[in-house]
This record gives structure tokens, C-alpha cells and sequence, in this order.
């Protein structure tokens, strides 16, 4: 099933879990040291799988990634709804 996927990153420690913020079908999810939304301090940055401090890819994504938007800046509250409300009708997904 197609989702959307918003991830941000604040400019912060780049291995702290608060440094980041995530939104599935426009629903908060909270970023942890482990499990689904996780992010360690071993983590690279990565898009499409989990890559670990050795730089083995783990966790890849099963599917397609049709469209990517990548701003300079952190998005405030409104501009991350109307981006969601945007690609929720742009590819008929259903979104919070």
C-alpha cells in the first residue's frame, strides 16, 4: 500500500532521536533507538534502507520511491499539512 513518508531533520546532533521528526499519512510518529522509527547513534544517512556505521545497508525498503522534495529548512506545522494534503491527492492516498 503507498504511503507518505515525512521526514525531517532540525540541524541538530545528528545521532540524537531529537534531532528528527517523522509523520506517516500525516500522523506524528515518535523516533526511538529502536524498532520501526528508529534511528541510532551508529546510523548514516541514508534514503530507501537503514545504514549502519559500517555502511551495510539493513531494513530496505520493499517498493518505490516516486517522488522526493527536499527543502533547505525545517518545515513549520502548516507547510508540513498542505505538503502532506498535497501528495495525499496528488497520489490518491488517505491522509490525517
Amino acid at each position: 500500500n503507498p504511503h507518505i513518508w515525512v521526514h525531517t531533520y532540525n540541524g541538530g546532533t545528528n545521532t540524537a532521536v531529537g534531532s528528527y521528526a517523522l509523520w506517516l499519512d500525516g500522523v506524528s510518529k515518535t523516533i526511538v533507538t529502536s524498532g520501526d522509527f528508529a534511528r541510532t547513534a551508529t546510523d548514516l544517512g541514508s534514503i530507501g534502507a537503514r545504514a549502519a556505521s559500517t555502511g551495510v545497508p539493513s531494513n530496505k525498503l520493499k517498493g518505490d520511491l516516486p517522488e522526493i522534495i527536499v527543502y533547505n529548512r525545517v518545515l513549520n506545522a502548516g507547510e508540513l499539512s498542505r505538503l502532506t494534503r498535497y501528495l495525499g491527492r496528488k497520489y490518491a492516498i488517505a491522509v490525517t
